[in-house]
Protein backbone atom coordinates (compact mmCIF):
# COMPACT_ATOMS: atom_id res chain seq x y z
CA UNK A 1 0.00 0.00 0.00
CA UNK A 2 1.47 3.57 -1.35
CA UNK A 3 2.80 5.62 1.53
CA UNK A 4 2.28 2.83 4.63
CA UNK A 5 5.46 1.23 5.84
CA UNK A 6 5.69 -2.41 5.59
CA UNK A 7 5.70 -3.41 9.16
CA UNK A 8 1.87 -1.34 9.78
CA UNK A 9 -1.08 -3.06 7.90
CA UNK A 10 -4.20 -0.46 8.66
CA UNK A 11 -7.65 -1.96 8.48
CA UNK A 12 -10.26 0.21 6.56
CA UNK A 13 -12.69 1.73 8.81
CA UNK A 14 -11.18 0.28 12.29
CA UNK A 15 -9.58 3.14 13.87
CA UNK A 16 -6.60 1.28 14.94
CA UNK A 17 -3.25 -0.41 13.34
CA UNK A 18 -1.93 -3.55 12.83
CA UNK A 19 1.75 -4.30 13.20
CA UNK A 20 3.99 -6.88 13.10
CA UNK A 21 4.80 -8.58 16.57
CA UNK A 22 8.45 -8.58 15.58
CA UNK A 23 9.99 -5.41 14.69
CA UNK A 24 14.09 -6.32 13.69
CA UNK A 25 14.78 -2.59 13.67
CA UNK A 26 13.60 -2.48 17.70
CA UNK A 27 16.55 -2.05 20.20
CA UNK A 28 18.26 -5.22 20.86
CA UNK A 29 16.85 -5.40 24.51
CA UNK A 30 13.54 -5.09 23.11
CA UNK A 31 13.66 -7.66 20.68
CA UNK A 32 14.82 -10.03 22.97
CA UNK A 33 12.03 -9.43 25.25
CA UNK A 34 9.32 -9.46 22.53
CA UNK A 35 11.01 -13.18 21.41
CA UNK A 36 10.43 -14.09 25.37
CA UNK A 37 6.65 -12.77 25.81
CA UNK A 38 5.92 -14.47 22.01
CA UNK A 39 7.56 -17.66 23.49
CA UNK A 40 5.01 -17.64 26.40
CA UNK A 41 2.04 -16.53 24.28
CA UNK A 42 2.43 -19.25 22.06
CA UNK A 43 2.82 -21.93 25.02
CA UNK A 44 0.16 -20.88 27.10
CA UNK A 45 -3.31 -23.05 26.58
CA UNK A 46 -5.39 -20.22 28.28
CA UNK A 47 -8.11 -17.95 27.22
CA UNK A 48 -5.69 -15.27 25.13
CA UNK A 49 -8.70 -12.79 25.24
CA UNK A 50 -8.08 -12.50 29.50
CA UNK A 51 -4.24 -12.32 28.29
CA UNK A 52 -5.19 -9.44 26.47
CA UNK A 53 -7.30 -7.74 28.91
CA UNK A 54 -4.62 -8.21 31.65
CA UNK A 55 -2.03 -6.39 29.08
CA UNK A 56 -4.35 -3.48 27.71
CA UNK A 57 -4.95 -2.91 31.80
CA UNK A 58 -9.11 -3.10 30.55
CA UNK A 59 -11.23 -4.76 28.49
CA UNK A 60 -10.37 -5.19 24.75
CA UNK A 61 -12.19 -4.25 21.59
CA UNK A 62 -13.33 -7.24 19.24
CA UNK A 63 -14.05 -5.89 15.61
CA UNK A 64 -15.66 -8.50 13.58
CA UNK A 65 -13.65 -8.22 10.40
CA UNK A 66 -15.93 -11.03 8.68
CA UNK A 67 -18.79 -14.01 9.92
CA UNK A 68 -20.71 -15.99 7.39
CA UNK A 69 -21.79 -19.60 7.15
CA UNK A 70 -19.96 -21.52 4.89
CA UNK A 71 -21.24 -24.69 3.03
CA UNK A 72 -18.28 -26.39 4.02
CA UNK A 73 -14.77 -26.20 5.75
CA UNK A 74 -12.06 -24.96 3.05
CA UNK A 75 -11.26 -27.90 1.63
CA UNK A 76 -7.91 -28.02 2.90
CA UNK A 77 -9.37 -28.44 6.62
CA UNK A 78 -11.92 -31.26 5.50
CA UNK A 79 -10.13 -33.57 7.02
CA UNK A 80 -9.46 -32.17 10.44
CA UNK A 81 -12.70 -29.97 10.57
CA UNK A 82 -14.64 -32.54 9.07
CA UNK A 83 -17.60 -31.39 6.55
CA UNK A 84 -21.31 -30.01 6.51
CA UNK A 85 -22.25 -26.55 7.43
CA UNK A 86 -19.36 -24.09 8.99
CA UNK A 87 -19.33 -20.80 10.77
CA UNK A 88 -16.04 -18.70 10.18
CA UNK A 89 -15.22 -16.18 11.66
CA UNK A 90 -12.34 -13.54 11.21
CA UNK A 91 -12.14 -10.77 13.94
CA UNK A 92 -9.29 -8.62 15.34
CA UNK A 93 -9.05 -7.80 19.68
CA UNK A 94 -7.46 -4.71 19.97
CA UNK A 95 -7.24 -1.87 22.48
CA UNK A 96 -5.11 2.10 23.05
CA UNK A 97 -5.24 2.38 19.42
CA UNK A 98 -3.31 -1.05 18.10
CA UNK A 99 -4.08 -4.28 16.99
CA UNK A 100 -3.67 -7.30 19.55
CA UNK A 101 -4.08 -10.17 17.45
CA UNK A 102 -5.86 -11.01 14.61
CA UNK A 103 -8.07 -14.88 14.42
CA UNK A 104 -9.88 -17.05 12.19
CA UNK A 105 -11.79 -19.74 13.76
CA UNK A 106 -14.11 -21.74 11.64
CA UNK A 107 -17.08 -23.59 14.00
CA UNK A 108 -19.30 -26.27 12.62
CA UNK A 109 -22.94 -25.70 12.57
CA UNK A 110 -23.49 -29.16 14.58
CA UNK A 111 -23.75 -29.32 18.25
CA UNK A 112 -23.70 -26.15 19.16
CA UNK A 113 -25.49 -25.10 22.21
CA UNK A 114 -27.96 -22.19 21.96
CA UNK A 115 -26.04 -20.16 23.92
CA UNK A 116 -22.97 -20.35 22.30
CA UNK A 117 -24.80 -20.31 18.91
CA UNK A 118 -26.47 -17.11 19.66
CA UNK A 119 -23.40 -15.53 20.84
CA UNK A 120 -21.43 -16.35 18.14
CA UNK A 121 -24.21 -14.92 15.66
CA UNK A 122 -24.02 -11.60 17.89
CA UNK A 123 -20.65 -11.36 16.80
CA UNK A 124 -19.48 -9.16 20.23
CA UNK A 125 -17.66 -11.50 22.43
CA UNK A 126 -14.18 -12.96 21.69
CA UNK A 127 -14.78 -17.27 21.04
CA UNK A 128 -12.81 -17.50 24.43
CA UNK A 129 -15.32 -15.72 26.71
CA UNK A 130 -17.96 -17.97 25.02
CA UNK A 131 -16.37 -21.25 25.69
CA UNK A 132 -14.92 -20.31 28.96
CA UNK A 133 -18.31 -21.38 30.44
CA UNK A 134 -17.39 -25.41 30.01
CA UNK A 135 -14.67 -27.88 29.74
CA UNK A 136 -12.05 -27.21 26.62
CA UNK A 137 -9.50 -28.93 25.49
CA UNK A 138 -6.68 -27.49 22.84
CA UNK A 139 -4.39 -29.32 21.02
CA UNK A 140 -1.81 -27.47 18.43
CA UNK A 141 -2.51 -28.36 14.70
CA UNK A 142 0.11 -30.59 13.51
CA UNK A 143 2.57 -28.96 11.47
CA UNK A 144 1.99 -29.84 7.75
CA UNK A 145 0.16 -29.08 4.96
CA UNK A 146 -3.26 -28.41 6.51
CA UNK A 147 -1.84 -25.95 9.50
CA UNK A 148 -0.08 -23.94 6.47
CA UNK A 149 -3.30 -23.59 4.27
CA UNK A 150 -4.97 -22.54 7.47
CA UNK A 151 -2.76 -19.97 8.30
CA UNK A 152 -2.57 -18.64 4.78
CA UNK A 153 -6.40 -18.11 5.26
CA UNK A 154 -5.47 -15.64 7.64
CA UNK A 155 -3.09 -13.93 6.29
CA UNK A 156 -5.12 -13.80 2.97
CA UNK A 157 -7.79 -11.54 5.74
CA UNK A 158 -5.15 -9.31 7.65
CA UNK A 159 -1.49 -9.20 5.53
CA UNK A 160 1.21 -9.19 7.47
CA UNK A 161 2.63 -12.99 7.48
CA UNK A 162 4.48 -13.87 10.56
CA UNK A 163 4.54 -17.62 10.74
CA UNK A 164 6.75 -16.89 14.28
CA UNK A 165 4.08 -15.18 16.06
CA UNK A 166 1.29 -17.21 14.76
CA UNK A 167 -0.41 -20.60 15.97
CA UNK A 168 -2.83 -22.92 14.95
CA UNK A 169 -5.19 -25.09 17.23
CA UNK A 170 -8.36 -27.03 17.47
CA UNK A 171 -10.50 -26.29 20.73
CA UNK A 172 -12.57 -29.17 21.85
CA UNK A 173 -15.43 -28.38 23.75
CA UNK A 174 -16.94 -31.15 25.88
CA UNK A 175 -19.54 -32.93 24.56
CA UNK A 176 -19.73 -30.50 21.58
CA UNK A 177 -17.97 -29.16 18.37
CA UNK A 178 -14.23 -29.05 17.74
CA UNK A 179 -13.40 -24.98 16.88
CA UNK A 180 -10.16 -24.59 14.55
CA UNK A 181 -8.48 -21.16 15.71
CA UNK A 182 -5.77 -19.72 13.65
CA UNK A 183 -4.51 -16.75 15.97
CA UNK A 184 -1.73 -14.54 14.97
CA UNK A 185 0.08 -11.79 17.56
CA UNK A 186 0.61 -8.20 16.98
CA UNK A 187 2.31 -5.44 18.20
CA UNK A 188 -0.11 -3.89 20.13
CA UNK A 189 0.60 -7.45 22.76
CA UNK A 190 3.87 -5.54 23.82
CA UNK A 191 2.69 -2.42 25.15
CA UNK A 192 3.64 -2.39 29.32
CA UNK A 193 0.50 -3.11 31.65
CA UNK A 194 1.52 -0.66 34.12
Amino acid sequence: MPGVPAAIHPVAGAGFRRRRFLDASQPARELAWSRRLLALLLAQTGSTTRLCEWIASGPVGLELVHQAWRDAPPPALQGIAGQGPTLERVTTIHAHGEAMMDNLVFVPGEGLGDDLLEGLRAGTIPVGHLVDRGFTRRSPMPTGAERDAFLDLLWARFGLAEPEAARAYILEISGGPRLLIAEAYRHGMLRDPA
